[in-house]
């Protein structure tokens, strides 16, 4: 089996060298994907290139998925005892993801796993993970071991290795933080008299996003639909879903499933990202990939502002 994927592995570098640069066309950030994601499917990713498919496993109890991701068709066998041939697609097992469900969306179904096959996946986690023993029956191939810190087959695991960083450039209406001016026109939230929580402040950003863009001199209001509990230096929260949207302005131009960040309103910084969806006047927040950004937890929804992308050039 080393044999063949070792013949795999030159005639792809033969069409592909390893430092071969390949310019990487950007998905907009609004996109809305057709369908949900469900555990047991295939899916391309949307914003990965060269094209890449994943195994999505199973959704993990903080939200995010855990996806194996699948080696490039040109590979027939496994390349190591960290991948295993199940039926006829090779799971780079060794190439584990774990992707925010925001992440996630944005794919394409291919397929999904027989009940057979599911099964054959699970046994080859634990197989790995765990040290059991494979049951006997499965029709799982595995490649040979690796022994020597230069053997040949090093340069595929370095050109396939995916990290969470591969899938967010193509976000391409992300934001790093907002103007201090932008805030500072903002009132300050407080907390109504039930006790509930602080109104969030949306405001709209147009313009190309490779540019400064222009921000609204007015502002809308909206509120969290569920109990506020603080998030940040280590905590993450699942989704914030925000409720009430006051109308927005007709001139702010925004469209079903727009991209929406949020950001912490004393430094600024963009904390995460989501969408609108218009017709239920809601902002959904499941992606918190700027979490790390932040010294000290956010402890109330006054510490938040919500800006909604126009991505019409300024």
């Amino acid at each position: 089996m080393k044999r063949i994927f070792m013949q795999e592995l030159k005639a792809y570098f033969a069409d592909h060298p390893y430092n071969e640069v390949i310019e990487k066309l950007p998905i907009r950030g609004d996109k809305r994907f057709p369908d949900n994601v469900n555990a047991g499917e295939i899916r391309l990713f949307a914003d990965v290139y060269p094209p890449r498919s994943g195994l999505f496993h199973k959704r993990l109890p903080d939200g995010d998925w855990l996806v194996i991701p699948l080696s490039e068709k040109s590979f027939t066998v496994p390349a190591s005892n960290q991948e295993a041939l199940v039926g006829d697609k090779v799971y780079q097992f060794w190439n584990e993801l774990r992707l925010p469900d925001s992440y996630a969306k944005r794919s394409y179904l291919e397929g999904r796993l027989s009940e057979e096959e599911s099964k054959a996946v699970g046994a080859v986690l634990r197989h790995l993970r765990l040290g059991e023993a494979m049951p006997k029956g499965l029709f799982v191939a595995f490649g040979e071991p690796i022994t020597k810190v230069h053997d040949k087959r090093m340069p595929y695991f370095r050109k396939f290795m995916l990290t969470k960083d591969d899938f967010t450039p193509n976000l391409i209406w992300r934001l790093s933080s907002i103007p201090e001016a932008v805030v500072k026109r903002l009132p300050m939230a407080l907390a109504a008299a039930d006790g509930s929580d602080s109104p969030v402040f949306v405001v709209c950003r147009k313009g190309d996003p490779k540019k400064r863009g222009t921000f609204s001199d007015d502002y809308r209001t909206c509120r969290l639909a569920m109990p506020f509990s603080s998030f940040g230096a280590g905590q993450k929260p699942k989704v914030l879903k925000f409720k009430e949207v006051e109308n927005i302005p007709g001139d702010w131009n925004v469209a079903d499933m727009a991209f929406v960040s949020v950001h912490e309103r004393t430094t600024r910084k963009q904390i995460g990202s989501g969408h609108f969806d218009i017709a239920k006047r809601e902002i959904i927040i499941d992606d918190f990939s700027g979490l790390e950004a932040l010294s000290s937890p956010v402890k109330s929804t006054a510490d938040i502002v919500l800006v909604v992308v126009n991505p019409e050039r300024a």
